[in-house]
């Protein structure tokens, strides 16, 4: 644009008066019940979606550091209200802490499109391995849910690292997987899109991901 009457201003944003929105305050969002250490209550990507459905904002957080999935609502994106709920009693977990299992990032989508109700929300989680049953393993899951709090699965991954991720791509109809792994210990990314959520989550550890 060559000419223009618009003008320019910079602002400096103000933090809002209620911030933080949530903060770890339950026992289940230490690194062990009753402990301050390791208390984390946000979302590590996980996600924030409004519901038109049910009018309300929902969040999926990091509940306790390397622990649980919360989950809490809200009607203004402002004031959060965690739910009690039936997966853990007496909590608003979703997805419970599991021995051996040290969950790490998390990734939830509302799919609008969805031709399954029983697939309308869809997560992903990579876990680290404590060692402390079985193997030790890192890696991914894929769940699925009709309401975000009732998930079913996990469905194991292929090989990929942390800080991986998805997203639904509207355009080409398909979920694109952001796979980080390591090629003789260097840090690559790898692309891989397909029409079906769960399909699109496994491939052979040696097949490349494309």
């Amino acid at each position: 644009i060559e000419s223009s009457t618009l003008r320019r201003t910079f602002h400096k944003p103000a933090w809002h008066p209620a911030s933080p929105v949530l903060t770890p305050d339950q026992p289940w969002e230490s690194l062990a019940p009753g402990k301050a250490r390791g208390r984390s209550a946000m979302p590590f990507s996980d996600g924030v979606w409004y519901d038109p459905t049910d009018r309300l904002f929902k969040m999926w957080y990091h509940a306790g550091w390397m622990r649980g999935t919360g989950y809490a609502v809200s009607e203004d994106g402002i004031q959060w209200h965690r739910p009690e709920l039936d997966v853990v009693r007496g909590t608003n977990l979703v997805l419970a802490p599991r021995a051996g299992y040290r969950r790490d990032g998390c990734c939830v989508w509302l799919d609008h499109e969805a031709a399954d109700p029983g697939q309308r929300f869809k997560m992903f989680q990579y876990f680290r391995s404590s060692g402390e049953i079985g193997e030790p393993w890192n890696g991914g899951e894929v769940y699925t849910s009709s309401d975000g709090i009732h998930w079913g699965g996990p469905t194991r991954m292929g090989l990929l690292g942390d800080n991986s991720s998805f997203f639904y791509n509207p355009f080409r109809k398909t979920w694109v997987y952001s796979v980080r792994r390591s090629v003789d210990g260097v840090r690559t990314r790898w692309y891989r899109e397909h029409s079906d959520f769960l399909e699109s989550s496994q491939w052979d550890d040696d097949e490349p991901v494309m």
